[in-house]
């Protein structure tokens, strides 16, 4: 590469850098902190703070939900192994196929039953989340890649 192909890739460089350093630090803001951005042609304010804490609200409701859902889990799990234990104690075997067949039975609705919670309680969060943005914040709620994907695991 000559001299001159070498200068102007610098300074290609730098207007591209230049460029978005004047994009990213030339969005106006007012005294509280809160950035003028335009949305859909109107000039709207969004309350930074407002935001966060309604975000910090929804992500810890969402944690609290998934650790009642795995507390609750390892309650039905360990269920399970005590009445499974219990059942190949049995000597009939009728009994036994019986006790089993429960114990199975009884695992598999315990955890539909948290996992219909866990679901319940995320769409809790996320609904307060948007209703606390549009109303407390006066903001337009923009989805988040994350709440499409947002599922039980």
């Amino acid at each position: 590469m000559s001299r001159t192909e070498s200068t102007t890739w610098y300074m290609l460089a730098a207007f591209v850098v230049g460029a978005i350093a004047l994009i990213a630090f030339a969005m106006p803001s007012d005294a509280s902190g809160a950035t003028k951005m335009k949305r859909s042609g109107n000039a709207t304010t969004t309350n930074l703070t407002c935001v966060q804490g309604a975000l910090a609200t929804r992500e810890g409701a969402i944690g609290t939900a998934y650790d009642k859902h795995f507390t609750a889990l390892k309650t039905a799990l360990t269920e399970r192994k005590d009445a499974l234990t219990a059942a190949w104690g049995k000597t009939d075997a009728q009994e036994r196929r019986a006790a089993i067949k429960t114990a199975w039975k009884e695992y598999r609705t315990d955890k539909a039953a948290t996992q219909k919670t866990l679901k319940t309680e995320r769409k809790a969060a996320w609904t307060t989340f948007r209703d606390t943005v549009k109303s407390s914040c006066k903001q337009a709620v923009v989805p988040e890649d994350g709440e499409s994907n947002d599922t039980i695991i």
